[in-house]
């Protein structure tokens, strides 16, 4: 997400007169560009909390104008200087200045308002100085650039006091090249030292709000933080994995004080507003804070003195239900032949709103190239229905989640590690007397498994609305000599297709939203007769079946000859060509069989011994891997004396999967829920062309990789166990 690592500085803007090199500071107005013919610069510091050589992957100067001409142009530099000093009343302060080779035009346009540059390549060439170190002043130096007399801009410094409640006081926005969730400079130190807590809020246009009063270093466009803050609850992330179910990620905000917050209550719209949550070690810089949580008002309630604002990730937007119902209930949305990790992707950012730096892309990509290369799914969706609805459906037909970690959402598959992947190992580092264990035997013991798919889209839910059906049983797991029980998962599958039909191009009007797997592949034909106002649909190697007239808005059924084949299509009356039209429509094969077979045969392998579920604590200081806190999703290893399940009297770098992660500051603690994830299957990683094949001299590394066992299941001279390959 984009981190506030920059900070305003002491001295922090200024204009300079072009001609006789004077400077002005302490003016709530500053300007660049022709001002009555006279050219004028102005300067803009800011303190980075970013080291040395960091990527950037985006830094965005924000600007509240005043006025401007309609073509203004401008450029923005900044000083080549590893530490830039303060701006000070004195002749040529800024024009002596030395710029940077790197540079950008700015035109901020005549409308007023909230403006933006892009700034990310001079703040990449500053932060990647040889002296440059966190901590330093950068100063962003903003110029004429050819404009004809009267054409300039002016924006509002530091010095103006906020309007309304809304500061509009320059600041900058960036986004260092991280890994999800890593941690601010300096909270890790922090974290080592087992600092005491300190909690800071911002709610975006409205303050920001602390327990003790702080001037504007971390949130330049509010200027201070208000000792109003009473309280923040600790935040839960909670998945569900055998249903495909996440949990919204939430908070409650505390602030006391009727006096400061009637105001803003009273005059701004609190719903929407994106909250973040900052922790830091009490009295610590920009540097050692971390954010906690960042998410949207969803609502809030008044008892007495106390403001109480609820805030949820940002997956609160795929409440939104698509497709948005017309006047004609001819509403569709085409989602055919796609990976199904793009279709969430799609859902959550075109269809949830939820912001492209709201999606942690990288990892979501990463997993689909991973797990779900060769995955189709295929739907045309015509009954409004939540995104969040809809991604739990595709969660669950896929053996992946969807979740927010307080920062970005992203998604995941309940997957092993890659090889060379390192695993935190938490066994000793268990709180004692905390420790809880499960027998997973009501939502993680599956020894039969059932998946329906080519959904009919009838809008019922019974057996016979699936044209197709796999079932994958375990013998082994159900006979007396184990579990004696035949513990059955059935998952309906509304997005695995055996084939998947082209819409039409000549007979408008008309969407398929069903072609049932009987139609099966080739050619079909769809005619529209015009004068009559019918449809007709003929199958691949069938003949044309009976003419469905069609007089009104709606949804209609089409039979080919052999009425065992059919369409299902909506149909706007409107938009129905105006004369005789036919359409010859492919329908190709998707891999539904694959797909259904591989979720069944993943469920049973993965469930057909009871999986474990265990809640414990950890210190804080000890739920740090990778340079950030563990999260939902991560696989851990546990080695433990004090666990016991069936066929392992003790646990040696057990992997188990996190469905839970609720960090208390204040107690300073992290409780984890989490599930074990052992299995008969393993994958077959390919190991690269210049590894040995032969077990008994491959390193432990090497050993992650695939080899063939012998006729016993066994690899190498040491007898280790082998693994069946999905």
């Amino acid at each position: 997400m984009p981190s506030t690592w920059i900070v305003p500085a002491e001295n922090r803007d200024a204009e300079e007169n072009d001609s006789t090199k004077t400077v002005y500071d302490g003016y709530t107005i500053i300007k660049a560009g022709n001002y009555l013919g006279t050219l004028y610069r102005c300067a803009i510091m800011f303190q980075a909390y970013i080291g040395q050589g960091t990527s950037i992957e985006s830094a965005i100067l924000n600007l509240h104008l005043w006025v401007a001409g309609a073509s203004t142009t401008t450029k923005i530099y900044g000083e080549a200087i590893d530490d830039a000093q303060a701006i000070v009343v004195a002749s040529g302060n800024i024009s002596n200045r030395t710029k940077t080779s790197a540079h950008v035009i700015f035109a901020p346009g005549s409308t007023g308002g909230w403006v933006q540059a892009d700034v990310t390549p001079i703040l990449q060439e500053i932060v990647d100085r040889d002296g440059f170190a966190s901590g330093n002043h950068v100063c962003f130096m903003i110029e004429d650039n050819g404009n004809p007399s009267g054409q300039n801009f002016q924006i509002h410094s530091y010095e103006k006091d906020p309007v309304g409640g809304e500061n509009l006081r320059p600041y900058i926005t960036v986004s260092p090249s991280l890994a999800g969730g890593e941690l601010a400079p300096g909270f890790v130190q922090a974290l080592r030292a087992d600092s005491e807590w300190e909690i800071l809020v911002s709610i975006d246009g409205i303050g920001a709000f602390g327990t003790t009063h702080r001037t504007g270093w971390m949130f330049p466009w509010f200027g201070e933080y208000r000792p109003i803050l009473r309280s923040v609850s600790s935040i839960l992330h909670k998945l569900q994995l055998t249903y495909g179910k996440t949990n919204l990620a939430k908070i409650n905000v505390e602030l006391i004080d009727r006096a400061e917050w009637g105001e803003f209550v009273s005059s701004a719209y609190l719903k929407n507003r994106r909250v973040e949550v900052m922790i830091g070690p009490k009295g610590g810089n920009a540097a050692s804070f971390h954010t906690y949580f960042t998410g949207l008002v969803t609502d809030f309630s008044i008892g007495d003195e106390i403001l109480s604002i609820e805030v949820q990730d940002d997956l609160c937007v795929a409440k939104e239900k698509i497709p948005e119902q017309n006047a004609t209930k001819t509403q569709t949305l085409v989602l055919q032949d796609t990976n199904p990790i793009d279709i969430k992707t799609a859902l959550l950012s075109t269809h949830g709103e939820v912001p492209e730096d709201r999606l942690n892309l990288a990892e979501i990509e990463n997993v689909r190239d991973t797990w779900y290369q060769g995955w189709r799914f295929d739907r045309v969706l015509t009954s409004p229905k939540t995104i969040k609805d809809l991604i739990t459906e595709i969660d669950e037909e896929t053996m992946s989640v969807t979740f927010s970690d307080g920062d970005l959402v992203t998604m995941s598959a309940f997957a092993p590690p890659r090889p060379g992947e390192t695993l935190a190992e938490i066994g000793g580092r268990i709180q004692r007397r905390s420790l809880e264990i499960r027998g997973g035997m009501q939502d993680y013991l599956i020894n039969n498994c059932i998946v329906l798919y080519d959904y009919d889209e009838s809008g019922g839910d019974d057996e016979e609305n699936y044209d197709s059906v796999v079932i994958v049983s375990d013998l082994d797991s159900q006979s007396p000599d184990e579990w004696d029980e035949i513990a059955t998962k059935e998952i309906r599958s509304k997005w695995i297709r055996s084939y998947t039909i082209e819409q039409p191009s000549n007979v408008t009007g008309v969407v398929i939203y069903c072609s049932n797997r009987k139609n099966g592949i080739g050619d079909g034909t769809l005619r529209y007769y015009s004068s009559t106002s019918e449809l007709s649909w003929e199958a691949p190697n069938d003949s044309e079946g009976a003419r469905v007239v069609i007089d009104q808005n709606g949804k209609y059924q089409l039979f080919s000859g052999k009425e065992t084949r059919y369409l299902r299509v909506v149909v706007t009356t409107a938009s129905l060509p105006g004369s005789n039209k036919t359409d010859t429509l492919t329908l190709t094969a998707l891999p539904g069989l694959i797909m259904a077979t591989s979720l069944a045969s993943h469920h049973v392998a993965r469930y057909r011994d009871a999986q474990a579920e265990l809640l414990f604590d950890l210190d804080l200081r000890d739920a740090v891997h990778a340079d950030r806190f563990l999260r939902v999703s991560d696989v851990v290893s546990m080695t433990s004396d004090r666990i016991v399940t069936r066929g392992r009297p003790r646990w040696s770098e057990e992997r188990i999967f996190l469905t839970s992660t609720r960090p208390d500051f204040g107690r300073k603690r992290f409780r984890i829920e989490a599930v074990q994830t052992s299995f008969k299957r393993r994958y077959a990683w390919i190991g690269p062309p210049t590894m040995t094949s032969d077990y008994d001299s491959a390193t432990d590394a090497q050993k992650q990789y695939a080899f063939i066992a012998d006729n016993d299941d066994c690899l190498g001279a040491a007898n280790d166990p082998a693994y069946y390959i999905w």
